[in-house]
């Protein structure tokens, strides 16, 4: 953390809107540290602590060679794992920076979130969170021509009602090292770069999921008597390793029932109308300009659940809680647990880096820009209800602590072992060029259950 300070030229807490220029380190924005009481969580009614960020006097835009570098935040909260953080820009574009993690922990103590992180990603870190670590999205959204100067916006959710937190501060760096990201290897209409596979013309994306982040990220939360049930919380990762992206586009068509209404207006039962969704499958042959085929890609609707509230597309997942059961000579799977189908918002919340690791597939291959021939080939950076989808090496994240990400476990399920299987596209809604690495299975062990089962 001193380190890291001193890279930063050991400078103090600044004022609202104050302008601080830092030698070659950069320039810095940001707020005091006031600690002022966060709202806590209401159903219905939950908005955010806001926090706005003056920024001026650097160049109309950001760029490869300067934008922003680090964002520093203090959040004192007792469970931290209540809190989601975003950043949003003067144009409009938001990227996470935390979104539910520290399991039971507290605080963020002056983290510093930056594309250089000591500490590796927030997913998987410890709170208070103290040091460096990379943001659940990617600062480097920022850096790709947007607007630097104007208001910027730190937005902080509490989650979950019953503790009660503070807000310290925050800091925006910018400077000579802006956080970066590799240039897409090929894309646009004529499909200059791009690369087909051997066999075929199509361009299409393989899904994957990520054994790693379920492996580690997964806890079981104990035997409640008076609920009558335990439960599975586990994080999700989805990696496209495919030769294009995963593209689905909105019909512009909204149901409620089956019957259509006019534009994206609440239901008269409450629920949100849904959308036809179409798959868009590129095509390269030869020189030429790249073509598309479309294709019926399911349906997606609003998520008003809090920590969402933006369009996901549905039955993307399938989670079940399995004990193998053997007796003689037959071998049978028990399904003791089921979780919701998972609608996920598809979206490059990270990407696959070779500093990281993070992209390894069941068989020990790793997948970087110098191993995906069509790397970046998409660029989805946001939950828009009429686009979505996954680039090629485009990782799409669902913590432990997300709304749907656990299955309860039954008062007649004793402790033991067991199989935590999640199917990916279960109704197999996406083309893609394999459908193998859809299915992930994690051996589980239950200590906490109910003994007397």
């Amino acid at each position: 953390m001193l380190e890291y300070r001193r890279l930063l030229c050991r400078t103090v807490w600044l004022t609202v809107c104050l302008f601080f220029v830092c030698g070659a380190n950069g320039q810095r924005f940001g707020s005091t540290a006031n600690y002022v009481d966060l709202p806590d969580f209401r159903e219905g009614a939950n908005p955010p602590h806001e926090v706005e960020i003056s920024v001026h006097g650097l160049p109309d835009r950001s760029s490869s060679s300067f934008g922003i570098e680090t964002v520093q935040l203090a959040i004192v909260h007792e469970r931290i794992s209540d809190i989601k953080v975003e950043l949003e820009n003067p144009d409009g574009l938001v990227v996470w920076l935390a979104n539910r993690h520290g399991r039971d922990g507290a605080n963020y103590t002056e983290t510093i979130f930056t594309d250089r992180a000591f500490h590796g990603p927030v997913s998987s870190g410890r709170a208070p969170f103290a040091g460096s670590y990379l943001p659940d999205g990617q600062l480097s959204n920022f850096n790709m021509g947007q607007t630097l100067n104007g208001i910027w916006k730190l937005r902080v959710y509490d989650l979950e009602p019953g503790v009660r937190g503070k807000f310290g501060s925050v800091v925006l760096q910018f400077g000579l090292q802006p956080a970066h990201i590799v240039p897409p290897a090929c894309g646009g209409d004529v499909g200059a770069g791009c690369v087909r596979p051997k066999k075929g013309k199509a361009l299409l994306p393989d899904l994957a999921l990520m054994p790693k982040v379920t492996g580690e990220e997964w806890r079981e939360v104990a035997f409640d008597p008076a609920k009558g049930y335990g439960e599975l919380r586990f994080a999700v990762g989805i990696m496209n390793i495919g030769y294009g992206p995963l593209e689905v586009k909105g019909t512009g068509e909204w149901y409620c029932s089956g019957k259509p209404v006019q534009g994206d207006v609440q239901c008269p039962d409450g629920s949100y109308p849904r959308q036809p969704m179409l798959q868009y499958v590129y095509i390269k042959r030869g020189r030429g300009p790249l073509q598309t085929r479309k294709h019926p890609a399911g349906y997606n609707a609003y998520d008003a659940r809090p920590g969402h509230e933006h369009y996901h597309s549905d039955d993307f997942v399938d989670y079940y809680l399995i004990r193998r059961a053997i007796s003689g000579s037959d071998t049978s799977d028990v399904v003791v647990g089921e979780g919701t189908k998972a609608s996920f918002c598809i979206w490059d919340l990270n990407r696959c880096r070779e500093d990281l690791a993070n992209c390894e597939d069941g068989e020990g291959h790793v997948y970087t820009d110098r191993n995906l021939p069509n790397y970046g080939f998409g660029q989805f950076r946001d939950c828009d209800a009429n686009r979505q989808g996954l680039s090629v090496g485009g990782v799409d994240y669902y913590g432990e602590d997300f709304e749907g990400q656990s299955i309860l476990i039954p008062r007649d399920v004793p402790n033991g072992d067991y199989i935590l299987r999640v199917i990916l596209d279960p109704q197999g809604l996406f083309i893609e060029s394999d459908k193998k690495n859809n299915l992930l299975e994690i051996p589980i062990t239950l200590t906490k259950q109910n003994k007397s089962s």
